[in-house]
């Protein structure tokens, strides 16, 4: 096992991670609901179900009738087939329904946190204290562009490359935007960029880009053009971790086949703010 892997075996994890096929999430839940009587903040609990699914799930409930099977959510657009097969063992169609949280309790978890002032219980993309959410494909813009938005204290990017381009409006030019608004509500923004020995191209583009989130008073760096920074990272407020293969390029967050993942948990938010730290 290599040095850098005994020194962060979290990281190594993460890695691993992606290498594998895993379900969009991973929950501590226990029992069943039943999909026909269930309240919009019972199916929240479920994995990969947020406050818009639950509520489009119920509406097409109500409009419907009740479900006839646990495949017309995929049938009715509901959900995709990754989140149907996340759902699919806490569901059922009638009886009881016993779905409850199996972690541990709210105040354990809480205790665990920063202490982050006046920070409003997290409902990012509905994770919990130590839940990790796969991003694949163009699902990682949604979440980081809502991490952003809902970011109250602090961001930290490392990114190979931040392509704005001359295209108003896509979307990493929507993400440059919602850092410059964060910024503007007091949010403390660190951006780490490539400075590339050999391709141009990139320290073009990365150059644009640092420029415009340096005329609104954000930090921007750059690393060694001795040492290729090939991460893709982002921490929000000290418990939220991107980690994947999306640039932030319109190619990256559009069209290309990438997977990152979206983890909250303190600890490895730590210990990946302790690897960028070491970086520049």
């Amino acid at each position: 096992m290599s040095r850098q892997a005994i020194r962060y075996p979290a990281m190594a994890l993460l890695v691993a991670l992606l290498c594998l096929s895993a379900p969009p999430a991973t929950f501590a839940l226990d029992g069943q609901l039943n999909l026909n009587t269930a309240t919009v903040e019972q199916l929240e609990m479920l994995p990969a179900i947020g406050q818009v699914r639950a509520k489009a799930i119920s509406d097409y409930r109500r409009q419907h009738g009740p479900f006839r099977s646990v495949d017309q959510l995929l049938s009715g657009k509901l959900i995709g087939e990754s989140a149907l097969a996340a759902v699919r063992p806490y569901l059922i169609l009638s009886g009881t329904t016993t779905l409850h949280d199996g972690s541990p309790s709210k105040g354990s978890a809480a205790r665990n946190r920063i202490p982050f002032q006046d920070l409003p219980p997290s409902r990012h993309l509905s994770l919990r204290p130590g839940e990790m959410q796969v991003l694949a494909d163009g699902n990682y813009f949604p979440a980081l562009l809502q991490g952003i938005g809902e970011a109250r204290q602090h961001i930290a990017i490392a990114m190979f490359l931040f392509k704005t381009g001359d295209t108003p409006d896509n979307r990493p030019v929507q993400l440059a935007r919602a850092l410059i608004d964060a910024r503007r509500r007091g949010v403390r923004i660190e951006v780490l960029l490539e400075k590339s020995g050999y391709d141009e191209e990139v320290n073009r583009e990365n150059e644009k880009t640092a420029q415009l989130l340096r005329n609104n008073r954000i930090d921007v760096r750059f690393d060694s053009p001795e040492t290729t920074t090939h991460a893709k990272v982002v921490v929000i407020d000290g418990h939220l971790v991107f980690v994947g293969s999306h640039n932030l390029t319109q190619a990256a967050l559009t069209h290309n086949h990438e997977v990152s993942l979206l983890i909250d948990d303190i600890a490895l938010a730590r210990e990946t703010m302790d690897y960028l730290a070491t970086i520049h």
